[in-house]
């Protein structure tokens, strides 16, 4: 596997439901090399559309440091303090950037991508003290960006476990982004598309996500796509972290030199092993 990643975006004028959303379902197959294979039915487009806008990335990372596969056991994963399913879990014992935060109840881990250029960041809550939701509920977009102060990070030795598990989720925005302030746009009559095509007959009427994300011992494929419808250095101690993902965690993909998030996801309750 050879690191790639790359995001795209193309606008798409809209002839007949069905061709518009095979056109569309196509690029995004090709973009996310087949991660993605559909983002739009043929249902979810009206005699009203008029243009589609959709961007799609993809990431294809290698672990600098590979799981190895003979470690893989069948293990408990405690989506709650009633429930569990059996997962793969993989383990490694290796030197790792690891931290804590006591104020949040959690720890956090560095995996290296090949290249040294990415890395993804695990979030983990302590067991038993603390839940994903109250973390997330605390932490900030500021706080993903300088991660490593905010844990006080610090190479050292780390026994992890982590489960293998693929993820694949579909969103509608609307709801998220209005919530957030970004109301005008979807509104008849009030948005003001005007630079698209001189009039402000137009507005957006749907904005679909949908995000791939394959986590195993050699590394990380993700892919994501969002289609959007307009109608009209220190020595290093002895004793050795452990670091068992075997709860609800965050994780996010991060690009090493400008800290900029590429991927973000929380995994609650994986796939049985």
């Amino acid at each position: 596997m050879v690191n790639s990643s790359g995001v795209s975006v193309m606008l798409f004028f809209c002839s007949d439901p069905n061709g518009s959303a095979a056109t569309i379902n196509s690029w995004v197959a090709e973009k996310t090399n087949d991660k993605v294979k559909e983002i739009v039915t043929a249902d979810a487009i009206d005699d009203l559309t008029r243009l589609f806008l959709v961007n799609a990335i993809y990431f294809n990372g290698e672990w600098m440091d590979k799981f190895d596969p003979q470690f893989t056991t069948d293990a408990d994963f405690h989506i709650s303090p009633t429930e569990t399913v059996n997962v793969k879990m993989m383990f490694m014992g290796e030197v790792f950037c690891y931290g804590e935060n006591h104020e949040l109840q959690c720890r956090s881990v560095e995996l290296r991508y090949k290249g040294d250029t990415l890395s993804m960041v695990i979030i983990l809550p302590d067991h038993n003290t603390t839940n994903l939701a109250e973390v997330e509920k605390k932490l900030t977009a500021d706080d993903l960006n300088n991660v490593m102060d905010k844990f006080h990070m610090r190479w050292t030795n780390v026994d992890m476990w982590l489960p293998r598990f693929s993820l694949d989720e579909k969103l509608s925005l609307i709801e998220v982004l209005t919530s957030m302030g970004m109301k005008d746009l979807f509104m008849d009559g009030v948005a003001d598309l005007s630079g698209v095509d001189g009039t402000k007959e137009l507005f957006v009427s749907k904005v679909l996500h949908r995000a791939v994300v394959d986590v195993n011992e050699e590394g990380t494929e993700a892919a994501a796509a969002t289609f959007t419808c307009v109608s009209d250095g220190a020595t290093l101690p002895f004793d050795s972290k452990e670091f068992r993902a075997d709860h609800p965690f965050l994780f996010f993909i991060q690009d090493n030199a400008t800290k900029s998030v590429l991927f973000i996801g929380r995994l609650v309750k994986p796939p049985t092993a």
